[in-house]
């Protein structure tokens, strides 16, 4: 017995040294990495173009645990600094992790981000965050709350605003929202000439870039609105050819109208 007792004391002893030792020198690798990143924070410009691209520099390179610890650390602190770009990155991680961990803090957490962002005034980030909150009460909705819509309609008027201005600066994807909102009225107050103008924006540049120009099948849409299917059939055949169901249905809704007039008129004669 005794010499089995001896035995494993010897192999214990020993697996604890080797365990102890990797400890040891993991300890000591990770003091010298945090030792390294405390010289680099202190000696270094401390922007928040510093960190951001920093976080990109490390987010290209080798995937693991530490690279990402440390490169969530260096867009925290370039976010938390005001840069834009910094702030959609870790809203976009905060999503992420939302989903992952089915935890509606992160993605709480994440909208706040976007907000940020979009305050800078870039346009990309303003439709990001507009197309976030921006979702018009439906008709099955009936289960929300009386403050629920009363929150839901500011955020509509919110998202209003950020397309705007980020249609203002020419980004497409606003433009396009904006002609729904002004057409429906979200946000704002419906607006038939104004939706037609930023329809016919995005038309203009989905055709000289050689797009399938899917804003005639709103531009269509549009002129039914305004009782002028003579001027919407020649936009929703553009779309009608692709299949698009709702330029095909507009499509036959205006040719059947134009027919009842043509049918009224001859009557009249």
């Amino acid at each position: 017995m005794k010499p089995s007792i001896i035995k494993w004391s010897i192999i214990l002893l020993t697996l604890s040294v080797v365990a102890l030792s990797v400890c040891t020198l993991t300890m000591y690798c990770d003091l010298r990495q945090y030792r390294e990143i405390g010289i680099e924070l202190t000696t270094k410009a401390k922007t928040a173009d510093f960190f951001y691209h920093k976080y990109r520099s490390i987010i290209k390179g080798q995937n693991n645990k530490y690279n990402d610890e440390h490169g969530m650390m260096y867009l925290g602190i370039a976010a938390h600094m005001g840069h834009d770009d910094a702030q959609g990155h870790l809203a976009y991680h905060l999503g992420n992790q939302a989903i992952k961990f089915q935890d509606e803090q992160y993605g709480i957490a994440g909208l706040e981000w976007k907000k940020y962002a979009a305050a800078q005034g870039n346009a990309e980030h303003q439709y990001s965050y507009a197309s976030s909150i921006g979702f018009p009460i439906q008709p099955w909705e009936h289960y929300l709350t009386t403050e629920e819509k009363i929150k839901r309609e500011h955020d509509l008027k919110e998202a209003f605003v950020l397309f705007e201005k980020a249609a203002n600066q020419g980004h497409i994807e606003s433009q396009r929202q904006l002609a729904q909102y002004y057409l429906h009225g979200f946000g704002c107050e419906k607006n038939l000439n104004e939706a037609l103008h930023w329809a016919l924006q995005v038309y203009t540049y989905e055709d000289e870039n050689g797009g399938k120009t899917y804003a005639a099948t709103d531009i269509g849409e549009i002129y039914m609105e305004m009782e002028r299917p003579d001027l919407a059939v020649p936009y929703l055949e553009r779309r009608a050819i692709y299949g698009d169901p709702r330029a095909t249905e507009l499509w036959h809704n205006a040719r059947k109208l134009l027919k009842q007039r043509q049918n009224a008129a001859q009557t009249e004669h």
